[in-house]
């Protein structure tokens, strides 16, 4: 008990099972009952604590299998150079992998000061003029106020409600394209191609129209007021309810103020 001196544990009565001292009395027939009922129960979970290790065991002992597999797999079939030469610069650590910042910085100042170098002793190079073609990019840009249409193709297009004011939509074709109340309001359509177009109730007051094709163009109840008509072709437009107040016509004449569906001269 001491750790020095050595007794058998019969002799110490707090070290010997319950199970033991009923044992010593064989007479008491429910002690030896529940003494074999304990015993049994004991042995029970000695099985179980067995079995549980032995499924420990089996399974390392698997694992310990896989592991010798694959590593015999890998001995018949070896790895590409390049799964060698991750699995090296894995295994020599995290800064393995870490940029030389040192370096990157050294380069980038010798670069800056090669440039700044050619800047001083070579001649200025004189900028090249680049003119982009108009309507190349802008023909697919959105409707909307401003927009710069200028010459583009929109033959039958559906531009019904389409806030169109001071655009540019000078010399497009717009044959047939519905503009059923669009506002065009101050827009540029200076020898724009509308004819067959829908302007019904459209908002075109200051605009730009000299020279377009309004030629059989729907310009019913459309406000017309101070647009600019002259050379314009208006062969089979219908204005019915158009209003014209103070509009160019089209030989550069305005019209009364009051002019509705047709052009009023003014009186003298």
């Amino acid at each position: 008990m001491d750790g020095q001196t050595w007794a058998p544990a019969i002799d110490f009565d707090s070290l010997i099972p319950p199970e033991w001292h009923l044992e010593r009395r064989p007479s008491d027939e429910d002690a030896r009952r529940w003494r074999g009922e304990r015993l049994a129960a004991a042995q029970r979970w000695a099985d179980e604590r067995r079995a549980r290790e032995r499924r420990i065991r089996a399974r390392a002992a698997g694992e310990a299998a896989r592991a010798d597999r694959r590593a015999r797999d890998r001995r018949k079939h070896p790895e590409p150079p390049e799964t060698l030469a991750w699995r090296e610069q894995r295994a020599r650590g995290p800064r393995a992998a870490v940029p030389d910042f040192h370096g990157a910085l050294g380069a980038l100042g010798l670069l800056v000061a090669g440039l700044a170098l050619a800047a001083t002793v070579l001649p200025p190079v004189e900028p090249v003029p680049v003119q982009l073609s108009p309507g190349v990019v802008s023909c697919a840009a959105t409707a909307r106020d401003r927009v710069d249409w200028e010459g583009c193709d929109k033959t039958g297009a559906w531009l019904k409600g389409a806030a169109l004011g001071s655009a540019n939509l000078a010399r497009m074709r717009l044959g047939g394209a519905n503009l059923t109340f669009a506002d065009l309001s101050y827009a540029d359509l200076e020898k724009t191609d509308l004819s067959y177009a829908d302007l019904r109730y459209a908002r075109l007051r200051g605009a730009d129209l000299a020279g377009a094709n309004l030629a059989f163009a729907v310009l019913v109840g459309a406000d017309l007021r101070n647009a600019d008509f002259q050379g314009a072709t208006l062969t089979g437009a219908n204005m019915t309810g158009a209003r014209l107040g103070r509009a160019l016509w089209t030989d550069g004449k305005p019209c009364a103020a009051g002019s509705v569906g047709y052009c009023a001269r003014p009186p003298r």
